[in-house]
């Protein structure tokens, strides 16, 4: 049986809503059984804005859950993030700064 990691770790780059940039946080994707997307699919390296709900707050750490049943999340290249910004099923992009003015960037 292979090994399926079920968190990772993130470095805020450009916080929209409740944390602060530079800040670590761990966000845990699907088990098999959550309706998530799995944390394999987003590599280290590359940047995302995601849509994510609080779980808990440990000393020292703060840990997040990706958003099921629904894309939640969009890659971002650029100036620009792409996936189902509008529409479900719908492959879009929108420019990162309008996203980001449009959903409360501090």
């Amino acid at each position: 049986m292979r090994h399926l990691p079920l968190s990772m770790m993130v470095e805020v780059i450009q916080p929209i809503k409740d944390t602060r940039a530079g800040e670590r946080i761990r966000v845990w994707g699907d088990n098999g059984m959550l309706c998530r997307p799995y944390v394999k699919n987003f590599t280290v390296g590359t940047e995302w804005v995601f849509a994510l709900g609080p779980l808990q707050e440990k000393p020292g750490l703060r840990e997040f859950a990706l958003g099921g049943c629904g894309a939640r999340w969009l890659r971002v290249r650029g100036e620009r993030a792409f996936g189902e910004v509008h529409t479900a099923g719908k492959n879009e992009d929108i420019l990162l700064s309008r996203l980001l003015r449009e959903y409360g960037a501090r």
